[in-house]
């Protein structure tokens, strides 16, 4: 694979900018993949809620973080 970060255990990292109709089907389907920990980014908090949260997508590993702008 290529464009990811790969740590020691053999985990890639993946961030996803935007958590929109397309960011999110993506977020879903890469983290549904065991060797793969996936971040999406987006300045929306409500995008981020509709995307998903709690136990269910925590065992899928995805991280969610909100852009704050200053």
């Amino acid at each position: 694979m290529r464009g990811g970060q790969h740590s020691p255990g053999g985990i890639v990292k993946i961030t996803i900018l935007g958590a929109g109709l397309v960011g999110s089907a993506i977020a879903k389907d890469l983290a549904g993949e065991k060797d793969f920990e996936v971040t999406v980014s987006d300045a929306s908090a409500e995008a981020l809620k509709r995307l998903g949260g709690g136990a269910r997508m925590e065992e899928k590993n995805i991280i969610y973080k909100e852009i704050v702008e200053n």
